[in-house]
């Protein structure tokens, strides 16, 4: 439901476009892209380098899972030789901040609740 009124001219329902309306601008007329056919050999082009990134897509993937796994042993090594945890090793290595907002209710505010409730028990 539009919230701009309809006027109750028929001549002027028919006919609220942009440019109607905006006479003096320009329009900008809408982009229509054709697709053209591919030819036998533009599919089988495309095919072939599909097939060649889908493999070195996969390459690399087992590139990145066998670097993760030595560094998983290196880090547990280190953690070792100076007698600290992994999670600790990997929260020194990596560069990410650790600050967290606690939402734990604090002493205080469990004495205001606390009273709060013993002073609106009789209401």
């Amino acid at each position: 439901m539009s919230s701009l009124p309809v006027p109750d001219n028929p001549v002027l329902q028919r006919d609220l476009s942009f440019a109607s309306c905006n006479p003096t601008k320009d329009v900008i007329p809408s982009r229509v892209r054709p697709r053209s056919k591919l030819t036998d050999a533009q599919k089988v082009s495309a095919n072939t380098k599909r097939e060649i990134n889908k493999e070195n897509a996969h390459a690399l993937q087992l590139e990145i899972d066998a670097f993760a796994e030595q560094h998983n042993v290196e880090i547990a090594q280190l953690a070792k030789k100076f007698n600290k945890t992994e999670v600790k090793m990997k929260q020194l290595l990596t560069n990410i901040t650790k600050y967290q907002n606690t939402c734990l209710p604090s002493l205080r505010n469990v004495l205001v609740h606390a009273k709060g409730v013993e002073v609106n028990e009789g209401m």
